[in-house]
């Protein structure tokens, strides 16, 4: 990346650039000026394309507290998004979403939020579990699913290291693969690691 791209002569007075957020117009950068003010930048494509988000997933099965919010913590996970359907079952565990957004703080310094909007819907999770349907027409429902959610929310967290929650222990047949991928598919340049 040439420097060229993103200077601006309205902006030569801001002492330092800290942050960058990807925007339809660009890249919104963030400059410390003794407070922290935000300006837009018009900037080339290539710039939009190095903005790297990183993604992580996780499903809390099988796995005991310990482990869990070790991974957490030495992934340094900065916010924790929450896919699951239901949050607050008696298997959940120390996963409850009240208890889990507690201690990712206490322990992991973390954020937490769910995003329900994400999660496969009741019919869908009761048509796989039953039988009803295999892993491939799951995919195919719950990505259709997907064709009708605002990716946009994802935009706010470029800057933070983000993990996906649900209940399976490994990602193979599990909904949280299938939305990292689109995630990666619709901000190019995204890193997805399963933990």
């Amino acid at each position: 990346m040439k420097i060229e791209n993103i200077w601006n002569p309205a902006l030569a007075d801001k002492p330092l650039v800290i942050g960058a957020k990807p925007h339809e117009r660009g890249v919104i950068m963030i400059y410390d000026d003794g407070g922290v003010s935000m300006k837009m930048v018009e900037c080339g494509s290539e710039i939009k394309r190095s903005i790297q988000m990183n993604i992580f997933t996780i499903g809390y099965t099988k796995k005991s507290a310990e482990r869990f919010f070790e991974l957490i913590r030495t992934n340094e996970i900065d916010l924790l998004i929450d896919v699951r359907r239901y949050n607050s079952t008696q298997l959940a565990g120390f996963s409850k979403s009240r208890d889990l957004e507690y201690f990712l703080s206490q322990i992991c310094n973390c954020e937490y939020t769910w995003a329900v909007q994400f999660a496969p819907t009741a019919s869908l999770l009761d048509d796989y579990k039953s039988g009803k349907i295999n892993w491939g027409e799951y995919e195919i429902r719950y990505n259709d699913l997907l064709n009708k959610q605002d990716f946009d929310f994802f935009k706010d967290f470029t800057d933070k290291r983000t993990c996906l929650l649900c209940a399976e222990d490994v990602p193979n047949f599990c909904h949280r693969r299938l939305l990292a991928e689109r995630i990666s598919a619709t901000f190019p340049n995204t890193e997805v690691t399963h933990l």
